[in-house]
């Protein structure tokens, strides 16, 4: 079991991993793309020659927010893993609301079929004013062999004090956030797991480095 904590805001990621998993050097991240945005959490492991998985989460102040707004932050993570990793088919589930946070799972395979992902988003907020935290997870395995990464994240557990939204304010409030922080959450909340999912179908496991958090 591997387990990565913020107990600023109670936020605590655990997961089970195969045998013989080993932690790896996490993928260096830009979030210059969304001012002020913040890279709380990040680890890496990789295992049994060709198994990974990169979990991270990101919060960034968010003082407005409109009920409906998750579907575009979290359709343009994935959207951001399908390029930048070259999955060929990505299949992403409806976002489903667990409590005051969001859930989103989705399952891609890379344009030559060799190499399949299974990712989740965990989106909420945390802290008083509340803040926008975005949590990913993508395990990537050889596309005949997944049973790993659906194990991996069937038990993966994303636990934080979460609270409400902040109100959508009047309606010229809502109309600029719509417009700028979608973007800014998918550009650069996302780009953790583009990045992480690129980075690991582009280099094969190998022992050293330690993740961060």
């Amino acid at each position: 079991m591997i387990e990565l904590e913020l107990r600023r805001v109670g936020l605590r990621l655990a997961a089970a991993l195969p045998d013989g998993a080993y932690a790896a050097a996490p993928v260096a991240l830009d979030l210059s793309a969304a001012p002020g945005a913040r890279l709380e959490l990040q680890g890496a492991w990789q295992w049994g020659g060709s198994g990974a998985l990169q979990l991270a989460c990101v919060e960034i102040g968010v003082d407005r927010w409109v009920p409906g707004l998750e579907r575009p932050v979290l359709g343009g993570a994935t959207a951001l893993v399908r390029e930048a990793a070259g999955l060929g088919s990505v299949w992403a589930g409806e976002p489903v609301r667990v409590g005051s946070r969001f859930e989103q799972s989705y399952r891609a395979e890379s344009a030559d079929g060799a190499a399949a992902a299974r990712g989740l988003h965990v989106l909420g907020f945390v802290g008083h004013p509340a803040e926008l935290m975005l949590c990913s997870a993508v395990c990537l395995a050889p596309a005949r062999a997944t049973g790993a990464c659906d194990t991996v994240l069937g038990s993966l557990r994303v636990e934080a004090a979460f609270v409400e939204p902040p109100p959508p304010g009047v309606l010229a409030a809502a109309a600029l956030l719509a417009a700028r922080h979608p973007a800014a959450a998918a550009l650069g909340l996302a780009a953790l797991l583009a990045l992480g999912a690129a980075w690991l179908l582009g280099r094969r496991p190998r022992r050293g480095g330690a993740a961060s958090v």
